[in-house]
Parts: C-alpha cells; structure tokens; sequence
C-alpha cells in the first residue's frame, strides 16, 4: 500500500498541528517509541523496526504491507494524544491519491 509520507496531518477540526506534524514524522515517532513490551524483543525484532523507520525517514511515497501499518498505529497508541493517533492513523488508513 503506497503511502505519501509528506502529507501534512490535521486535527479532528481539519487544522494542522502546530508545528505542521507529517504523516512521516508521526510515523517515526510512533515507531521509535519505547514501549514495556520491547524489554522482550529480540535483537531482530528490534532491527525490524529500524529498519522500517530507516525507509520512513526518507519521507516522500513509499510503498508498505498492511502489517507494517498495523505495527506502527499500535505503536503510537502507547505514545500518543488522541488527536495525534487519529490523524495518522486516518491518514495510514486512507488509499493513496497522488497529486495533480
């Protein structure tokens, strides 16, 4: 699923946030969040994640599996507000629509 990771997040009143938050940086920081339950990752679980949040830095269209997406809004519950998580994770859920 293609992803624009550049898009500008906004809040449940359809603004952005204030320091315009993208999908991609609400990404990363979902990713690098440190939850209890990664006391108990392996060290390969633990490079799936930097790994994924290696191609997420990059920013721009990039193309990820449903389960990717699934593991970072998972991710972000823990971490963030829920205005936050609801824009990402609309944002995560919404079909890619490149631009004119």
């Amino acid at each position: 699923m293609k992803r624009d990771l550049d898009v500008v997040l906004k809040d449940a009143y359809g603004k952005t946030f204030k320091d315009e938050l993208t999908l991609g940086e609400a990404m990363a920081l979902a990713i690098a969040a440190r939850l209890p339950e990664d006391a108990h990752q392996t060290l390969e679980q633990r490079m799936v994640l930097y790994r994924l949040l290696q191609r997420v830095i990059q920013g721009g269209v990039q193309e990820f599996e449903a389960g990717e997406l699934d593991t970072i809004k998972r991710r972000g519950v823990s971490d963030f507000q829920l205005t936050g998580l609801g824009a990402m994770a609309d944002a995560l859920d919404a079909d890619y629509v490149p631009s004119k």
